[in-house]
């Protein structure tokens, strides 16, 4: 999967294909095949009309699966589709030509700390110094990445990892729950936060919404106001990056950012279902595993590579055969679902008492991991002497950006002439 120009989204395993079922297995107007699932979905949804737990219940005996399986193609399509998301925003906005070394100097001079923390945290300029990390803003692939990496932190620590994204009332009996069962397993306390979030949202709209879509799930109170809280942050984060855009400072009119804070509220609000969706399970705990920048990707080596491109050199293939792909952005990190237990039965569900496992013991088997969605980075490829550089030395050409900023504030002027 392609994200930002000069990314790539690492290829993410399927989900196991469901067998074919028998036809009597399946309700009426369901071909003998399971090769497009979606395709089938859809038409149960539609034989099901609008019976969300008709639909429910057709779609789990037309797979035979666990009901877990369903949850997982649910979150997995989900953060997908934020990613999409975040990669049209930098198509909308960031896409742009930046020759003013000035105009980039008087950025890094107005950073915000929270943003040159979040910056240095997960891109590298490299041991370029600080031509490095002007690179990271003047080439466009790199900050088309660089902003979907600022977007997707604020993300992860406002919206993916709070234990009930809108829902302010109920903040303070999760830190009671967290508190009174502060020995216990994890597993116990995933199972008390859902509980007490599905009645905070309603045990009656509970019902007829958890099992259906990320679309349908509802929504606590407090949504509207948290989400414009993210966006507000994402977008103070944004705003020296976005001055740059000749085509977004060149209106000062307040409506001229309504398209970007309107793509922020939907990308918001879609994040925001999901983490709604990953809390309202008991049965799974999900975590984005942290990635980390300079590190060795593991890709097919160029020095086992058998075939190149025709425009080729041969100084091009003998340098790229000394090249190591190193990550220079961490976008997101990939998300990975944990289940106690061993496996489950086809008719396994996620509720307290209908989770039933094929081992009479099941539930004592350890600890359960499925990867769900791959991480997202933007690599580049380094000299392997170089890679070895970054790892082990902190000197000369290890510059911080906030060394960056700083020095920048000391060469700018207190004021530039118009046009710099």
């Amino acid at each position: 999967m392609v994200g930002p120009s000069g990314t790539k989204k690492a290829v993410v395993t399927r989900m196991p294909r469901a067998p074919v079922v028998p036809p009597d297995a399946r309700p009426s107007g369901i071909q003998n095949k399971t090769d497009h699932p979606n395709h089938v979905t859809k038409r149960l949804l539609q034989l099901s009309s609008g019976n969300k737990s008709r639909a429910k219940h057709n779609i789990i005996n037309t797979f035979q699966q666990p009901e877990y399986t369903a949850r997982d193609i649910e979150i997995r399509d989900g953060v997908w589709k934020v990613m999409g998301l975040m990669e049209r925003f930098t198509k909308a906005h960031i896409r742009f030509e930046l020759n003013n070394i000035v105009a980039l100097k008087k950025v890094f001079n107005t950073l915000k700390p929270e943003t040159g923390k979040i910056i240095g945290c997960v891109a590298s300029g490299g041991p370029g110094g600080e031509d490095g990390w002007y690179d990271l803003f003047t080439n466009e692939p790199k900050r088309c990445a660089l902003v979907v990496t600022i977007i997707g932190n604020v993300l992860m620590e406002q919206v993916f990892q709070h234990a009930f994204f809108g829902g302010k009332e109920a903040q303070k009996e999760l830190l009671a729950i967290q508190k009174q069962y502060q020995r216990e397993d994890g597993f116990v306390r995933n199972i008390k936060y859902a509980q007490h979030i599905r009645a905070s949202l309603g045990e009656e709209t509970h019902r007829g919404q958890f099992s259906g879509k990320i679309d349908l799930t509802p929504l606590p109170l407090s949504f509207h106001i948290h989400v414009k809280e993210v966006i507000l942050a994402i977008y103070k984060h944004l705003l020296p990056i976005l001055s740059l855009n000749p085509s977004f400072t060149s209106n000062p009119a307040p409506t001229a950012r309504k398209p970007v804070l309107g793509t922020l509220y939907t990308l918001v609000g879609c994040a925001d279902a999901i983490s709604t969706f990953m809390r309202l399970d008991p049965h799974t705990v999900y975590y984005f595993t942290p990635i980390l920048k300079e590190k060795k990707m593991q890709t097919t080596h160029p020095r086992r590579r058998t075939s190149w491109p025709e425009e080729f050199l041969e100084t091009n293939i003998a340098r790229a055969k000394h090249d190591e792909r190193v990550v220079e952005i961490t976008l997101i990190g990939g998300v990975t679902a944990y289940r106690q237990g061993g496996w489950e039965t086809q008719d396994s569900g996620v509720e307290e008492g209908t989770v039933k496992y094929v081992d009479e013991n099941g539930k004592e088997k350890g600890i359960r991991s499925r990867v769900l969605t791959q991480s997202w980075v933007h690599s580049c490829l380094k000299l392997e002497a170089t890679v070895n550089k970054l790892k082990h030395e902190t000197g000369e050409g290890a510059l911080d950006l906030t060394d960056v900023s700083e020095a920048s504030s000391h060469l700018l002027p207190d004021s530039c002439p118009p046009g710099h």
